[in-house]
C-alpha cells in the first residue's frame, strides 16, 4: 500500500511540469523606453510583445506626475498595444499595463519615463512591484492551485471510468467520478479569482477577463462538467469518455501555443493531458480496486504521456542568439555545418536488429518500437527548423518598410535591407543565414533569450563584411551617421 501511495504521489506531481513552464507573453519593447529621458511627453505608449495580446481592461494606464491617468484606451495593432496620452505635465511619469495573451495566460508589468526632470509620482512604488510580464505571487498560487484542482477532476472523473472500462470494476469506484466532476467545477471560479488576481480586481477588468477567451474556455469547460454529471447515470461508459477527449481538447487551447504551429500545440496538449489523466486516475484505481489488467493500459498510458511532455518541453526551447563570424571564417563553418549534415545522415541509416531479438514476445516488440517511436518523434520535433519559433514576429511582417524580399524558394530567401541612420527598428525576427554589408554603417543590437533581452551591442560594420547569425529574435538600432545596406541571405533547412 505504502508503494502504492508513492507512485500516485509522483505521478500527481509529474503531471503538470509540461504545462507550467510556458505560461506569459514576453514584453519585447516599449516606446518611451524604461527609464527614458524625453523633452516633451509623448503622444501615445505603445508595447511589443512576443505573441498577440488583448488588452485586459484599459489595458494601458498613464499617471501624470500629479497622479492623473491621462491614457486613452489601448488598441490592438499586430503584436502591440498602443495608447494615446494626453497631458503637458513634465516629471516623471508611470506606466501600468495588464493583457491577455490569445491562450488566456495573464501578463503584466509596470515602468516610468521622464519628460524635462525627474519628479515624485504617487504610481511609482508598482514600478519595483514586481518582475515586468509575471502574475502576482497570490494570481500564481491560486492558478497552480486551480490547475490542481481540476486536474485531479479530470483524473476521478474520467481516469477512474477508463479504469473501469479496462477492469470491469464498475461497482466498486461508482462514487469517485461524481467527486470528480464535483471537483472540475470547483476549479473554475478559483481559476477566474486567479487571473483577476494577476491582473487587478475592478471591474473594467473582470469583463474583459470573462469575455477573452479564458472566459469561453471556463463556460466551456463548466458546460462539459455539468454534461458528465447528467451522463454518469447511463450504463454505458463511452459518452463519458468522449466527453473526456472533449475537455482535453478545451485544456489544451488554454495551454501555452508552440510558435508556428498553434494546431499541433493544441493537439499534443490535448493527448497528453488525456494520457496523464488515464494514468493517474487509473493508479488511483489500482490503489483502492487492484487488478492486474489495467498494467498494460498504464505502460502504455506512462509512455505517451512522457513522449507527449517532452516533445512540448523541446517544442519551446528558445532559438540560440546570433553571432559574428569572420568573413575567413564563413567557408569553415559552413563546410563543418555539412559535414555535421552527412554525419547525421549516415546515422540515420540504422543498424538491422539482430536474430537474437526473435526471442521477444510480440507485446514487449509493440512496446519497444512504441518508445522507439517517440523517442524518433521527440528528436525530430527537436530538429524543426528554427524558424518556427519567430515565424509570428518575421521581419517581412513587423518592418517591411525596411526590408524588401528579392528572392524566395523552398531553401532560400533573400532580402534587401536598409536602416535609416538614427532610427530604432521594432522587435522581430529572422530565419538563420549569413549577410553581407554594402555600406559603412554602426548598429547597435540585442537579442532575446529565453525571454529575456541581451544587453545592447554595438558594431561597427565595414562594406563587403559577411557574417552569419542563427534564427532567433532581435531588435537593432541605427546610431550611426549613414544609412545601412544590407543584403540577407536565409536559409530554411
Amino acid at each position: 500500500m505504502g508503494r502504492r501511495l508513492l507512485v500516485v504521489g509522483i505521478a500527481l506531481t509529474l503531471a503538470l511540469l509540461p504545462r507550467a513552464a510556458w505560461a506569459h507573453a514576453v514584453l519585447f519593447g516599449s516606446d518611451p523606453a524604461p527609464d527614458a529621458m524625453l523633452g516633451a511627453p509623448p503622444a501615445s505608449v505603445s508595447l511589443t510583445f512576443s505573441e498577440a495580446v488583448i488588452p485586459a481592461g484599459k489595458g494601458i494606464k498613464v499617471f501624470s506626475p500629479s497622479g492623473r491617468q491621462v491614457a486613452g484606451p489601448a488598441r490592438v495593432e499586430g503584436h502591440a498595444l498602443i495608447a494615446p496620452i494626453g497631458s503637458t505635465e513634465t516629471g516623471t511619469y508611470v506606466v501600468i499595463w495588464q493583457a491577455l495573451a490569445a491562450d488566456t495566460h495573464p501578463s503584466r508589468g509596470a515602468f516610468s519615463f521622464v519628460v524635462g526632470q525627474p519628479s515624485a509620482n504617487p504610481y511609482l512604488a508598482a514600478v519595483s512591484g514586481g518582475e515586468i510580464g509575471t502574475a502576482s505571487p497570490l494570481g500564481f498560487v491560486l492558478q497552480a492551485l486551480a490547475r490542481w484542482i481540476h486536474f485531479v477532476g479530470l483524473a476521478l472523473a474520467f481516469g477512474i471510468i477508463a479504469y473501469q472500462v479496462f477492469t470491469g470494476l464498475r461497482p466498486r469506484l461508482r462514487r469517485l467520478p461524481v467527486a470528480g466532476v464535483v471537483l472540475l467545477i470547483a476549479a473554475e471560479p478559483v481559476a477566474l479569482v486567479a487571473q483577476l488576481a494577476s491582473l487587478s480586481v475592478d471591474g473594467d477588468t473582470a469583463i474583459a477577463v470573462l469575455a477573452s477567451p479564458f472566459g469561453r474556455l471556463l463556460g466551456l469547460r463548466l458546460g462539459v462538467a455539468l454534461l458528465v454529471w447528467a451522463l454518469l447515470t447511463l450504463e454505458s461508459p463511452w459518452p463519458v469518455l468522449g466527453l473526456g477527449g472533449v475537455m482535453a481538447l478545451i485544456d489544451g487551447a488554454g495551454a501555452h501555443t508552440i510558435p508556428g504551429l498553434p494546431g499541433a500545440g493544441l493537439l499534443l496538449d490535448a493527448v497528453h493531458i488525456a494520457a496523464m489523466a488515464i494514468w493517474v486516475g487509473g493508479l488511483a484505481g489500482l490503489l483502492l480496486a487492484p487488478d492486474r489488467r489495467f498494467r498494460p493500459y498504464a505502460i502504455g498510458g506512462f509512455a505517451v504521456a512522457i513522449g507527449s511532455g517532452l516533445l512540448l518541453a523541446l517544442a519551446h526551447l528558445g532559438s540560440r542568439s546570433a553571432r559574428d563570424v569572420h568573413p575567413r571564417r564563413l567557408y569553415v563553418l559552413l563546410r563543418r555545418r555539412s559535414d555535421r549534415a552527412r554525419s547525421r545522415q549516415r546515422a540515420r541509416a540504422g543498424v538491422p536488429l539482430q536474430d537474437g531479438m526473435t526471442g521477444m514476445t510480440m507485446r514487449n516488440m509493440r512496446g519497444a518500437a512504441a518508445l522507439a517511436g517517440l523517442v524518433v518523434a521527440a528528436f525530430a520535433w527537436a530538429a524543426w527548423p528554427a524558424a518556427s519559433q519567430t515565424e509570428d514576429l518575421d521581419v517581412l511582417k513587423v518592418i517591411p518598410e525596411n526590408y524588401k524580399l528579392i528572392i524566395d524558394n523552398p531553401f532560400v530567401r533573400v532580402l534587401e535591407a536598409h536602416i535609416p541612420a538614427g532610427t530604432e527598428e521594432k522587435p522581430h525576427g529572422h530565419l538563420k543565414g549569413v549577410s553581407v554589408c554594402l555600406t559603412e554603417y554602426t548598429l547597435e543590437s540585442r537579442t532575446m533569450n529565453n525571454g529575456q533581452w541581451s544587453s545592447w551591442t554595438r558594431n561597427q560594420r565595414k562594406n563587403g563584411v559577411t557574417y552569419w547569425s542563427d534564427a532567433g529574435v532581435h531588435q537593432v538600432r541605427n546610431v550611426g551617421t549613414t544609412d545601412s545596406h544590407t543584403i540577407r541571405i536565409e536559409l530554411k533547412h
